[in-house]
């Protein structure tokens, strides 16, 4: 990785990151073949707790919570944005807020506004979990 790149943040790039391990996978798969390639990723990606991680990392919270509030015939959700500050990578962390009838259920923080939605959706998923409403 160049000085500018890991200057940046490079090294917690997902997709830079999903790039060099794509790159490793094919250079063991060209000089040892499939076999080796299977053992690499049966040590690196398949392990029980790298799956348990990926399972939650796929999770849609937004719809979760949807689907929990519409049970409760409760229909008005706004995903609503109360802030952005700048990194030191100068990406964006954005803050956002899920309301429900005029009432703010959770709160969400990410590198953009979709992930800080989720984020949101997912607290107000543990709070109402945790207040046994539902």
């Amino acid at each position: 990785m160049g000085q500018g790149e890991a200057a940046t943040g490079g090294h917690e790039k997902p997709r830079l990151l999903a790039d060099v391990f794509e790159a490793i996978t094919a250079a063991i798969y060209l000089d040892s073949g499939s076999a080796n390639v299977d053992l690499f990723l049966n040590q690196t990606l398949l392990r029980d707790d790298i799956l348990e991680i990926a399972k939650n990392l796929n999770i849609d919270y937004k719809t979760k919570f949807q689907e929990l509030i519409q049970s409760d015939k409760k229909e008005d959700i706004e995903y609503i944005e109360v802030g952005h500050d700048k990194l030191k990578d100068n990406t964006n962390n954005f803050h956002m807020i899920v309301r429900v009838d005029g009432l703010d259920y959770g709160r969400g923080s990410g590198k953009s506004k979709k992930i800080a939605s989720q984020a949101a959706a997912k607290d107000a998923l543990e709070k109402l979990k945790g207040s046994n409403i539902h």
